[in-house]
């Protein structure tokens, strides 16, 4: 069985960084990074499925829903601080990347800790229904890939297209191919620069 590769189309892109926000609909959506914008709409998607229940059967509506917007809050920020720190971490030689990586990792623990500390010794929100709404972080990974066909089908963008091992070779070969004609025809340029250059001193 064919080995398969994955090649990009051309067109606009649907992960990484963007230096430039491509025209259309969605001018504003299209601004953020696809990874994070598909992460964070996963969020709000598992709050609003935790958000209906919790408004019709919690006892105490009020604090069980201030609670789970503090949980989704939390899960939010947490999502762009690990976006954040991971792409400033991957500006470095791989030794320093896992430091960064791995300091992020500590003060991200750290604080959410510190802030379900906080909550579970006072009696501001409900720890249960905080941790309840932290747990989006969590179910955003799984419904990332619906969230990737939905803005692909908003923003009429497509993913790179699987071709065989054959077919990569072949393009390789290709473009190595038309290299080598371009760098020819560079050198037969320049030779025929420089003849006529010798020939106009010929001459005079």
């Amino acid at each position: 069985m064919s080995k398969r590769r994955m090649t990009q189309k051309a067109g606009p892109e649907t992960t990484g960084r963007k230096n430039e926000v491509p025209e259309g609909d969605f001018r504003i959506l299209r601004s953020f990074d696809r990874t994070l914008l598909e992460l964070q709409t996963g969020i709000v998607f598992s709050g609003i499925l935790m958000l209906v229940p919790t408004a019709i059967f919690a006892k105490d509506r009020k604090s069980a829903i201030l609670s789970l917007l503090t949980g989704l809050l939390m899960a939010a920020v947490s999502v762009w601080h690990q976006y954040f720190s991971l792409n400033r971490a991957l500006d470095h030689d791989p030794e320093t990347a896992q430091k960064r990586i791995y300091s992020a990792y500590l003060v991200r623990y750290f604080s959410l800790a510190g802030a379900l500390a906080v909550i579970c010794l006072t009696d501001l929100f409900s720890p249960l229904f905080v941790f309840l709404g932290l747990f989006a972080w969590k179910t955003s990974a799984y419904l990332q890939p619906l969230d990737h066909k939905l803005y692909n089908h908003l923003f009429h963008e497509s993913d790179p297209v699987p071709v065989t091992e054959e077919e990569y070779q072949a393009s390789l070969a290709a473009a190595k191919e038309a290299q080598e004609a371009a760098k020819a025809a560079e050198s037969a340029t320049s030779a025929d620069a420089e003849g006529s250059s010798g020939t106009e001193q010929t001459l005079f």
